[in-house]
């Protein structure tokens, strides 16, 4: 028979298990080498690229509204429809405006000819003046002339009482007829009031043609409708809310970013920008500014962190990111979910910024090298002559 293979000795099994036991521990320090190189790529990869979830697409939008109240005639416009500045969105009913505009036209016309008339009336009334302060300048003289007849004994008494009456009527004439003019003046008024006058009923028909343009409502700026429901027959008052015009211009995304990943970002870096409406899309951008206040400073109920179980909580600051223009093809949605990743270590300046720091410093760190090589030579050639 053959013979039975010996039996490992204790000596064998003992480095056996140690061995695998030095592999274990071996291959646990690589696997939480690769788990720490990897963790510190992932912390050096986020602050060199912080990015945001928190991010919503923003633009330029203002409420359409009516500046008069009336009953709409025509909605020119339906949901979403694009539409450029100045386009009519709708009408209301011009009638009542025009009458009034009308009714203001006559009005300064009314107000121009009652000027002229007074103006006429000051006039006749001077004329009057004159001709009274004539008659009585003649009475005057002839009530002189008179007397002294009479009292030479030329002319009876009689004659001079009848010339001095003469005298007397148109005296009273005279201060009549002054009379009769200031009423005249105070009626028509200095230049200032009459021009106040006019001016007055020119801006009430400025005003009524004004209303009367508001009729028409056009877009402020080119962009797209939305939320449209108003229908011809519906009467709407000033500054009702009827639809939102959402402008095209200037688009922005605004990332509220955790504070603790502020430090790497500024004004001007580039940011890839990715809208969940086209996951396969990039979009670029670049930091137009970063808010001075976090998001829950200016909400309804600001947090108080006076109280007792107070529970520290990162807080978000906006971050304003303009973007690209538009291409039809991918177009823009107000309030569109995006993720945004600020570019840090992609800026060019901001590689190069270290790097000139770096590179202005070294004239100063040289210096220093050679001053203190100096300093240590000086003091090993004292000693040596110390020595001596």
């Amino acid at each position: 028979m053959p013979e039975q293979p010996a039996a490992p000795t204790g000596a064998g099994s003992s480095a056996h298990n140690i061995s695998k036991q030095g592999l274990a521990i071996a291959l646990a320090l690589v696997v939480g080498g690769l788990l720490a190189f990897g963790a510190y790529v992932y912390w050096n990869y986020e602050r060199q690229r912080p990015s945001a979830e928190d991010a919503y697409l923003m633009a330029n939008h203002l409420w359409i509204s009516p500046r008069i109240n009336g009953q709409v005639t025509e909605v020119h416009v339906v949901d979403h429809q694009h539409v450029a500045a100045g386009d009519l969105l709708f009408r209301m009913d011009p009638r009542p405006f025009q009458a009034t505009l009308d009714r203001a036209v006559s009005a300064e016309r009314l107000v121009r000819q009652d000027i002229i008339m007074q103006q006429s009336q000051v006039q006749a009334a001077e004329a009057k003046v004159r001709k009274a302060q004539s008659d009585r300048d003649e009475a005057k003289a002839e009530s002189d002339r008179i007397a002294e007849l009479v009292k030479r004994g030329d002319e009876p008494e009689l004659k001079g009482i009848q010339a001095r009456d003469v005298f007397r009527a148109t005296d009273a004439a005279l201060a009549d007829a002054k009379a009769q003019q200031e009423v005249a003046r105070q009626r028509l008024g200095p230049a200032a009031v009459q021009q106040a006058r006019v001016e007055e009923a020119a801006a009430a028909v400025a005003l009524a043609r004004l209303n009367l343009d508001w009729t028409r409502v056009e877009a402020p700026a080119a962009g797209w409708v939305s939320r449209v429901t108003l229908r011809p027959g519906d009467v709407v008052k000033t500054a009702d809310e009827l639809f939102v015009l959402v402008e095209e211009g200037t688009w922005w995304v605004q990332a509220n970013y955790k504070e603790t990943k502020l430090e790497a970002i500024q004004a001007g870096l580039p940011a890839d920008v990715r809208i969940d409406s086209y996951p396969d899309r990039h979009f670029r951008g670049r930091v137009e500014s970063i808010g001075a206040a976090s998001a829950a400073s200016f909400s309804l109920l600001p947090p108080q962190n006076t109280t007792g179980n107070w529970v520290k909580v990162t807080q978000r600051i906006p971050v304003r990111i303009r973007l690209e223009p538009m291409v039809p093809e991918a177009p823009y949605r107000l309030g569109a979910s995006a993720r945004v990743t600020v570019l840090a270590a992609d800026e060019p300046s901001a590689r190069s910024q270290a790097q000139r720091q770096r590179a202005d410093a070294q004239p100063a760190i040289a210096e220093a090298v050679a001053g203190g090589q100096g300093q240590g030579a000086d003091e090993a050639e004292a000693a040596t002559s110390a020595s001596r």
